[in-house]
């Protein structure tokens, strides 16, 4: 039978994470965010001019 195993502590998790190089973002993985951030901008302006257009507030 297989012994439990113990999670490691947040210590050890930390000193794990240290010794990891950081990676630059590959070209694509900047276009993904790019694309992402203005299509949610994009969207956020399209609803706000939908919202003010169809649904105009009494004292507009």
């Amino acid at each position: 039978m297989e012994a439990p195993k113990i999670p490691p502590s947040d210590r050890q998790i930390a000193e794990e994470l240290s010794k990891v190089e950081a990676e630059p973002l590959l070209p694509v993985e900047k276009w993904l965010i790019f694309g992402s951030l203005s299509l949610g901008i994009s969207l956020l302006g399209l609803l706000l001019w939908i919202s003010h257009r169809y649904f105009p507030i009494a004292g507009e």
